[in-house]
């Protein structure tokens, strides 16, 4: 199993609390999934559960623990993606 950074643009789903409280997000996730399409999937999945709805995605691509220095936001998320499968991080917006 590989972990894949992924990153999208979202918009909150219609007739979620997201939709009265926020205008939309990015949303990182660090993902753990055989193949990076099945880790697109479960992103989809996860954000969509959660009231956001993906829109444009930036370039994907598969994080290798060499990718980070230690001391860097996104290793303690790649380092929490291999204990707990997917992590996300949601940057949103007000309206």
């Amino acid at each position: 199993m590989s972990t894949y950074f992924i990153c999208y643009e979202t918009v909150p789903v219609k007739g979620h609390q997201n939709e009265q409280d926020f205008g939309g997000a990015i949303i990182n996730g660090w993902i753990v999934a055989p193949t990076l399409e099945g880790a697109d999937v479960q992103f989809k999945e996860t954000t969509l559960q959660q009231g956001w709805k993906a829109t444009k995605k930036e370039q994907p691509f598969e994080v290798l623990d060499g990718n980070y220095e230690k001391d860097e936001e996104g290793y303690q998320y790649f380092q929490q993606a291999q204990l707990d499968g997917e992590v996300y991080f949601v940057h949103s917006w007000d309206k």
